[in-house]
């Protein structure tokens, strides 16, 4: 942890050495290739509503790198976690297997919306795009302010929790363990979505 001891000291780490050297631990054995359970780390605050961060970085194939990706800063990246679908899906199609982890976001983001039955990366609109049971489909950018901010930051937990744990493959959400904190709550979440749970509960319970 970060600490100022006077107004005219520097922010010191002296007390933050363990939390350092067990996070030097952890990296040490996902670099070692271990399988070992990585916590999702993600602070929300009330400024990533409406300034988004600009797109200047790629999916890098690290667990520790993509997983805490932008995790503590006050911007969002909608277009970073876009990337990662698209990259999904053309692996998918490419070598014709299953991906838990669009399998555990998508899950995540259906339970959010009443009759949604998919949402997926369309290759002609070069965007998201919902689908529901009644065959309707909306691309995800036309969805209202709360809507999109609350499927944003559910979609953005699972995406996480898929990529810090792969191993963990369709349990990836339910599982990992980790903090999450939301500044004004209110703010982030759609008032239906308040009324009818927890982001836990839209995570791992399925429809």
């Amino acid at each position: 942890m970060r600490e100022l001891t006077g107004p005219k000291n520097k922010t010191t780490y002296v007390k933050a050495m363990a939390i350092k050297n067990k996070a030097k631990e952890i990296q040490d054995k996902v670099r070692a290739g271990e399988l070992i359970d990585l916590p999702v780390l993600i602070y929300y605050c009330t400024e990533r509503l409406w300034k988004e961060r600009p797109d200047t970085t790629s999916l890098s194939g690290s667990r520790l790198k993509d997983g805490y990706y932008n995790g503590l800063k006050a911007t969002s990246n909608n277009k970073f976690f876009s990337k990662w679908f698209e990259k999904e899906e053309t692996v998918v199609l490419q070598q014709r297997k299953d991906s838990a982890g669009l399998f555990v976001v998508r899950k995540a983001v259906s339970n959010c919306i009443e009759d949604c039955d998919n949402i997926y990366f369309d290759y002609n609109r070069r965007e998201l795009v919902m689908e529901f049971r009644n065959g309707k489909k909306l691309p995800f950018r036309y969805l209202s302010d709360g809507v999109r901010n609350m499927l944003a930051m559910v979609a953005d937990i699972a995406f996480r929790c898929t990529v810090l744990n792969p191993h963990l493959k369709e349990d990836a959400a339910a599982k990992t363990s980790g903090l999450i904190l939301i500044d004004e709550l209110d703010l982030h979440l759609h008032p239906v979505f308040l009324k009818t749970g927890q982001i836990y509960q839209v995570l791992i319970v399925p429809n």
